[in-house]
């Protein structure tokens, strides 16, 4: 098992905590949109720095409700609309792993963002980030980091575990 990078003193700032879901065969952690691996105990760069004029760096929501792969894939809900800023990529992304590979699932967690961070409608874009839980424990034992549980959301909206 791993360990996790130590974020606590990167550029001088904290970390700020997001969600975002990932795409795995099993053994790492693969970025929807970009197909890049998240390496265990790497930290993950952006390839470009996120800007204000451009759509660059990872990608994670405020909340766990605004994930829209994992929570429509069970059936739970469909994405709210503030989270527009990407979501047709996502599906249209969704769609094409589809026929990439079939053997790949997708996990989501909460991931830790530092570096320059751009704030938009939806979460954050960030220039460096790693995992700070992932919904799969072995996954989650490999990176180092908590795992997440799974929670699914019954009729009336409540969570449960």
């Amino acid at each position: 098992m791993l360990c996790a990078p130590d974020m606590s003193g990167n550029f001088g700032i904290n970390p700020i905590e997001a969600w975002r879901e990932w795409l795995t065969d099993g053994h790492s952690l693969l970025s929807i949109i970009k197909f890049e691996i998240w390496y265990p105990g790497e930290i993950h760069e952006s390839d470009r720095v996120p800007g204000v004029d451009n759509r660059s760096g990872l990608y994670g929501v405020r909340t766990r409700s605004q994930l829209p792969l994992s929570q429509r894939s069970t059936g739970a809900f469909p994405p709210p609309d503030e989270y527009a800023d990407g979501v047709e990529r996502v599906q249209s992304t969704r769609a094409r792993t589809r026929s990439v590979s079939r053997s790949r699932s997708y996990v989501f967690g909460r991931v830790k963002f530092w570096g320059v961070v751009q704030e938009h409608q939806g979460g954050y874009r960030a220039q460096y980030g790693y995992p700070a839980s992932i919904s799969d424990y072995f996954l989650a034992r490999a990176y180092g980091v908590e795992n997440e549980p799974v929670v699914s959301r019954n009729v009336l909206g409540s969570e449960d575990a």
